[in-house]
């Protein structure tokens, strides 16, 4: 077999697609408004659909993913040596850093607008969110005050120290 030529190869494909015939198989006529005719069409449909199938894909990303992280190298570009205690290298930590903050979008906070997104509400009075949010947040609160009770692994903040009088 002779070696492939792209500019042959694409000189093939211009003279078979001009006189309405398929590309691919180089025999059927191609399906209206294709360039392929419609058994290659399916066949290329079928072909494409049985290689998306992303369970497989994702575990086959997650295994490599915890092979190069065990081995110590970058996860994100592959050949570099991972920083200490990280999965990443120094360059691609960088880069990530720099695009984090690139796609930031920081919301500037109105005085007396609500701070939570998308609420547009009037703020309670000296707090910076709505009377909906800040009764959620209270609630919360609550609620994660009584389970680290229950658990008991709650401990109360002493600020006296910090606001004494020298």
């Amino acid at each position: 077999m002779g070696n492939y030529n792209k500019q042959e190869r694409h000189d093939e494909y211009e003279f078979y697609k001009a006189r309405g015939l398929c590309p691919l198989c180089r025999k059927r006529a191609a399906a209206p408004n294709r360039v392929a005719c419609p058994e290659c069409l399916e066949a290329s449909m079928l072909r494409s659909a049985a290689n998306r199938d992303k369970t497989v894909e994702h575990e086959k990303r997650r295994k490599r993913y915890y092979e190069l992280k065990a081995a110590g190298i970058c996860v994100s570009c592959k050949h570099r040596e991972a920083e200490q205690g990280h999965v990443k290298c120094k360059v691609c930590q960088r880069k990530q850093i720099v695009y984090n903050r690139s796609h930031y979008v920081h919301k500037i906070n109105l005085p007396g607008i609500c701070s939570r997104r998308n609420c547009n509400e009037p703020t309670v009075e000296g707090k910076a969110f709505c009377k909906y949010h800040y009764e959620k947040m209270v609630e919360h609160a609550a609620m994660m005050r009584k389970t680290s009770m229950e658990r008991g692994t709650w401990k109360r903040w002493n600020n006296d120290p910090f606001f004494q009088a020298n």
